[in-house]
């Protein structure tokens, strides 16, 4: 919930038989909280599942499904998937990585950034238009053009769920206060 006002605003708006839905218990907290001592007297708060369907999202082999992705050699491999944004933390994921890269010698390890750049966010007004540059310089500087592999967005669900299997470790590093919890830690698991 980004604007607590804005929702108080709307609160006289609604009536009892509105219902809110929310992805996560401390939206749905959140929420009921601003009624008070009455919570009766606010519109229903329901948390809504996020749809992961489990029928495409299952353990894979690791092996099989790292054959599928164009890596490097490679030991270990470190993911990150998510709208790539500052917020959403890729710049301190790619420092962890290096690091993690450096302690692990001489195993090799390669990571997997899956997301696409987004230029403007139509939910907080984050300019965002030279974190690829900023991306592209601090790749350079670490020393890891060789070891990150990049994934588009609009992956198949099939390829998706190779990705996440073919993974070690997932990093979710989110700074991101639009969301609490969001999609890719529950894909992951």
């Amino acid at each position: 919930i980004l604007s607590h006002a804005e929702v108080r605003e709307s609160l006289a708006r609604l009536e009892t038989s509105d219902v809110l839905l929310t992805n996560c218990t401390s939206d749905a907290q959140i929420l009921q909280s601003m009624w008070g001592e009455e919570p009766e007297a606010g519109p229903l708060v329901r948390q809504i599942k996020l749809p992961i369907d489990a029928s495409i999202l299952y353990p894979q082999d690791k092996a099989e499904c790292r054959e599928l992705l164009p890596l490097p050699e490679c030991d270990l491999v470190v993911g990150f998937i998510s709208r790539l944004l500052p917020q959403k933390n890729l710049h301190q994921f790619l420092r962890l990585f290096a690091k993690v890269k450096q302690n692990l010698l001489p195993k090799k390890v390669a990571a997997v950034v899956v997301g696409d750049y987004w230029v403007d966010y139509p939910v907080l007004p984050y300019v965002t238009r030279a974190y690829r540059a900023y991306i592209a310089d601090l790749i350079t500087t670490l020393e890891l053009t060789e070891d990150v592999v990049y994934l588009p967005a609009d992956l198949s669900n099939e390829d998706l769920a190779a990705v996440y299997n073919s993974f070690d470790v997932l990093v979710h590093p989110t700074t991101s206060i639009d969301e609490n919890f969001g999609y890719v830690p529950i894909e992951a698991m």
